[in-house]
């Protein structure tokens, strides 16, 4: 699924949507933009100049979780998956 049909079903409001695709977001992306929803909170508080209501951050905060769950295979924590052999 890519990052604007996750954003539009997360229910992100439509400027917020077109502001991260414009800017070349993409799912991947979004999904690593942060460790801990702390982080996540303070990288949207740098893309978004106006303060977000509580709606849209929950919204926001959903399609990053369904990003990394959309991204995050289960072996990408293998060292092999990374090209890596012991």
């Amino acid at each position: 699924m890519n990052l604007s049909d996750i954003l539009v079903a997360a229910q992100v409001p439509p400027q917020c949507v077109d502001q991260l695709i414009n800017d070349g977001w993409t799912a991947d992306h979004f999904a690593l933009c942060a460790t801990s929803l702390e982080d996540f909170d303070s990288v949207m508080q740098e893309l978004f100049d106006s303060t977000l209501n509580p709606l849209h951050k929950a919204s926001l905060r959903l399609a990053w979780k369904r990003c990394q769950a959309a991204t995050t295979p289960a072996t990408a924590h293998s060292p092999s998956a990374c090209g890596r052999t012991r």
